[in-house]
């Protein structure tokens, strides 16, 4: 059985919804500045992506679990949402994913409120969890899933 409080550390989450990019945008880097990240202008080895995603009419965001549980403080009404995987013999390959609702469970951490079910998968590990984290906030705006509009945004916490 799952421990639904579960630490969702390490992980990657999606949370949400914003009005418009330029509100998720400003939310992103208030918390690069108050955390020391580093917005980049392009991608370099080793740093770190968070994705924006459109979604019909509100974006919502795409990053590691410490990052998602300052932004969700931002939000009123914040929505957020995790994929775990379950791996194949490769390590790279997911064979299965279980989908959370998840909660802030402190500043910078999240854990599980509930468990929305799984799926079996046949993909890359990341291309499948990035997917659904998409797929459930979609489905939570009433968006289309495949009319879907991408921004990345490249940082580092290296201030050197």
């Amino acid at each position: 059985m799952r421990d639904e409080n579960q630490s969702w550390e390490e992980r990657t989450a999606i949370v949400g919804p914003w009005p418009d990019e330029r509100s998720c945008l400003e939310a992103l880097r208030g918390v690069f500045e108050a955390q020391g990240h580093q917005e980049l202008t392009e991608h370099r080895r080793g740093c770190s992506i968070a994705r924006i995603y459109q979604l019909g009419t509100s974006c919502w965001l795409s990053a590691d679990s410490m990052l998602v549980a300052r932004l969700a403080a931002e939000l009123a009404r914040p929505r957020i949402f995790g994929v775990e995987v379950e791996y194949g013999d490769s390590g790279n390959d997911a064979v299965g994913v279980q989908l959370f609702e998840l909660v802030r469970s402190g500043e910078e951490a999240l854990g599980k409120l509930s468990e929305l079910g799984g799926e079996p998968e046949n993909r890359d590990a990341l291309e499948a969890a990035l997917d659904w984290e998409r797929r459930l906030a979609a489905r939570t705006v009433s968006a289309p899933e495949d009319e879907v509009q991408l921004r990345m945004v490249f940082y580092d916490d290296d201030q050197g």
